[in-house]
């Protein structure tokens, strides 16, 4: 009998974030606005940072080596040890004029790829390897009562989910850090809460399936898990939520993702992440 041998596919491009990043605005609307690079750059980048609702624009801040800074924001990529790490600090006390009021938008500093036709569909996929290390450098709240339903500081991992005929897709999340909770449970939903919300729906996993402790400052947190079954199972509870028309797996594929902070609150944190990749095997 034969052995079945399995293609191997990296899903992120530049993995060590060489190529520096195409920055956008802080509105659709106004599209990219920007690129950051390192001296090594050579190429179109692969990788996107949004910025959405933002006062500051990262791709008009001042650079010092390898870090871009505005006063709110600070992007940064050096090298530790064998690997690159890339920092992403929001300063959103230097946004927001008082604390943030029901239906405001809030900052966001995300790292972002497409993938395009990278990823073959989920039917083809016999495992789908997510790994990444991850870290908190500190978390500090400006405000005196922050109200848990409108105020926090977040930090998740995105994926998006799309039918390849109808276009439908849903978000599926990677829990990191929540400022309320020093753990993640798992959360469906609707996405809202501002004017350009999608209204699709976010299925973030819970914590515990990733690792045992949340994260602290200074001290990374290693996530590796086959992560298809999980993705699975947000096709299946979309279905049953009346967000998704049908949970057949042939007929969707990852097409997107992105990863950072959003602050729906006066908070200044920074987050620091290595290692980071997705890799399919393909029947």
């Amino acid at each position: 009998m034969g052995v079945l041998r399995m293609k191997k596919i990296e899903m992120w491009r530049d993995q060590g974030f060489r190529k520096g990043f195409r920055v956008h605005g802080g509105t659709h609307e106004e599209g990219y606005v920007g690129e950051l690079h390192w001296e090594e750059a050579a190429g179109s980048c692969d990788w996107t940072l949004a910025q959405w609702a933002c006062r500051h624009n990262i791709a008009e801040g001042t650079r010092e080596g390898d870090a871009y800074a505005t006063p709110s924001q600070t992007v940064e990529r050096y090298q530790e040890d064998e690997d690159v790490v890339l920092t992403l600090e929001l300063r959103a006390s230097r946004e927001y004029e008082c604390a943030r009021q029901e239906g405001q938008d809030w900052p966001h500093l995300l790292l972002g790829q497409e993938m395009g036709e990278r990823c073959p569909s989920l039917e083809q996929l016999e495992r789908l390897e997510f790994v990444s290390e991850v870290k908190v450098g500190y978390c500090s709240c400006g405000m005196e009562k922050p109200v848990p339903g409108l105020h926090a500081a977040q930090a998740n991992l995105f994926l998006t989910v799309t039918h390849r005929d109808t276009g439908n897709m849903y978000w599926f999340g990677i829990p990191y850090y929540d400022s309320r909770y020093s753990m993640q449970d798992a959360y469906l939903a609707e996405d809202g809460g501002k004017a350009d919300a999608s209204h699709r729906l976010i299925y973030i996993i819970p914590q515990e399936r990733l690792t045992d402790r949340g994260l602290t400052a200074c001290d990374w947190v290693v996530y590796r898990r086959d992560i298809l079954p999980d993705i699975l199972e947000g096709l299946r509870l979309g279905v049953e939520k009346g967000f998704l028309e049908t949970a057949d797996s042939s007929g969707y594929r990852i097409t997107s993702m992105n990863f950072g902070w959003e602050m729906p609150g006066t908070y200044d944190a920074s987050l620091m992440i290595r290692r980071l990749s997705l890799t399919g095997w393909v029947r």
